[in-house]
């Protein structure tokens, strides 16, 4: 009897171990899928921050620095603020080609400054919620507009989310839930930091360590049907560690920020 005993145990010992391990797995992947996207708290307001900079601007460090503490701080307060350094390209003549400067960039800020009606571009210019602008290292200005906005109850928000990464893209889709005008939908693919040696120009010396950098932008039109699917190419030589994508929607008419969330790998 008791070697009968001895028998079963060491029979159903695998197949134990195989339940517990096939329910520490599947439990493993339900906590990934919950934690696939962060929309935001539909009880709070949601900024988004874009800033125009150039890694051969002297100026623009303060504030990648100051707009990186923001969203530090915001993280760990679980408020809904998501910060995107878009790298425009018209310092690059001035002695330094900025590596992670785009042309597109450079006409998504025209195309802010077309409806601030404002005469020139500069750096480092920030846009708030898409209907705001301030210089980008006006630290107290900056963070009482912030405030401001984050007590403001979101208008849309996005439901839904199912993300795919390939390896070279990735595919989003989802739904806007309270639209009553057009909207743009962004996605912007994120570096989340890089360190450079500037060896020209005015940061001539300086080793800048950059973070949220934008390496892929794409917009599309949102209309009557609310339910989207939105794919971008993924930046060659980043790993998914090194990627943080953010989505968020704007009013079309009025450039103002609906919605918004982050995308988790």
């Amino acid at each position: 009897m008791s070697i009968f005993k001895k028998i079963s145990l060491l029979t159903l010992l695998p197949i134990l171990l195989f339940i517990f391990l096939f329910k520490t797995i599947n439990y493993a992947a339900e906590e990934k899928t919950k934690q696939g996207y962060y929309p935001a708290n539909p009880q709070k307001g949601i900024v988004i921050l874009e800033l125009f900079s150039s890694q051969g601007c002297s100026s623009c460090p303060k504030a990648d620095y100051l707009l990186t503490n923001i969203q530090e701080k915001a993280i760990h307060l679980n408020e809904n603020i998501m910060y995107l350094n878009f790298h425009v390209d018209y310092w690059n003549y001035l002695g330094w080609v900025d590596p992670f400067s785009k042309y597109e960039f450079t006409q998504r800020q025209h195309w802010y400054n077309q409806a601030f009606k404002l005469n020139s571009i500069y750096t480092p210019q920030l846009i708030i919620n898409g209907n705001f602008q301030i210089i980008g290292s006006l630290k107290q200005k900056i963070e009482t507009e912030i405030q401001n906005r984050l007590k403001q109850p979101l208008k849309v928000q996005l439901k839904d989310i199912v993300t795919h990464f390939s390896n070279d893209s990735i595919s989003i889709s989802g739904s806007l839930i309270g639209i009553n005008d057009e909207q743009l939908l962004n996605i912007a693919v994120l570096q989340k930091s890089a360190v450079t040696e500037i060896k020209s120009g005015e940061n001539k010396g300086l080793k800048l360590n950059n973070t949220n950098i934008v390496r892929a932008f794409k917009t599309i039109n949102i209309q009557n049907n609310n339910v989207f699917n939105i794919k971008i190419n993924k930046p060659d030589k980043l790993s998914e560690e090194q990627i943080r994508v953010v989505l968020y929607a704007q009013n079309k008419n009025t450039l103002e920020v609906t919605a918004g969330c982050f995308i988790t790998n």
